[in-house]
């Protein structure tokens, strides 16, 4: 048996004192895992920001594929991105901005750095990257809900 159960399992003293962990053994075990926390807590909301933008960029790119495809099947552009056959998904709200010429996929995940259309990941004629036109203050977001 080791020595940290041993001390666990003791009997009280005669003296009516039991054997335990002191006061400021807690407070440093208790400070320990503070700064533990500290460091990946933080650590762990950036990695799932991060995931979360891959998500947001491989979604627009999926529609923006999707896009390309319906045009070259119907001869028309999109006006929603419903009429491409993709709504928003869990991950996404996506929107399209433009027309055939010059267009854009929005894509924008509540809780994410990205909330408002000018903000939004966005995939710029199948390229990702900046869109070019001028993004709207209100987008009608098809979201996966």
């Amino acid at each position: 048996m080791n020595a940290l159960a041993q001390r666990l399992m003791r009997p009280v003293r005669a003296g009516g004192r039991e054997q335990g962990f002191t006061m400021l053994e807690l407070i440093v075990a208790m400070l320990i895992i503070g700064i533990l926390s500290a460091i990946a807590v933080p650590a762990f909301m950036e990695h799932r920001r991060t995931t979360n933008d891959a998500s947001l960029q491989a979604e627009a790119l999926n529609a923006s594929n999707m896009v390309y495809t319906y045009m070259n099947k119907e001869a028309l552009f999109p006006e929603t991105i419903q009429e491409i056959g993709l709504k928003g998904t869990r991950t996404a709200n996506l929107a399209i901005i433009g027309d055939k010429h010059e267009w854009c996929i929005l894509a924008y995940q509540e809780g994410s750095k990205h909330e408002t259309p000018a903000e939004a990941f966005n995939v710029h004629r199948g390229r990702a990257g900046d869109c070019e036109l001028p993004i709207p203050t209100h987008v009608n977001w098809e979201d996966g809900r």
